[in-house]
């Protein structure tokens, strides 16, 4: 038992034996937004996925996870975006504005799916 007393003599002295009133709050705070969080990432996912996850304590180890499972599947997504680049196309009713507005999008997402956009 020497230990715990040693521990509580460190932690006093430190100040960190006592949590504020506000720190408490902000805890609770943030275990309820976390599990709505979770709820609506279980919303999205099928039942063995959900079955997988359920006993993952935060929703920062759901997607850490989901992300390591799933990581590998976004070439499909980047090819087919590359292709909706490379087949934009205005047409007459289409204005300059709108179909720069779209590709912007399109690149935006490729840099957000991780493929390198060199400049020259």
């Amino acid at each position: 038992m020497d230990w715990k007393r040693n521990l509580d003599v460190a932690l006093t002295i430190e100040e960190l034996k006592w949590v504020t009133q506000e720190e408490m709050d902000n805890y609770h705070s943030w275990q309820r937004e976390d599990q709505k969080t979770k709820c609506i990432i279980f919303e999205s996912l099928d039942n063995v996925l959900q079955h997988q996850h359920v006993s993952m304590p935060t929703t920062h180890d759901i997607l850490v996870n989901l992300h390591e499972m799933l990581g590998g599947k976004s070439r499909p997504i980047k090819q087919a975006t590359l292709n909706a680049i490379m087949d934009a196309k205005m047409s007459k009713e289409t204005l300059i504005r709108d179909l720069m507005i779209y590709i912007i999008e399109l690149i935006n997402e490729m840099e957000i799916l991780g493929f390198e956009i060199i400049d020259k």
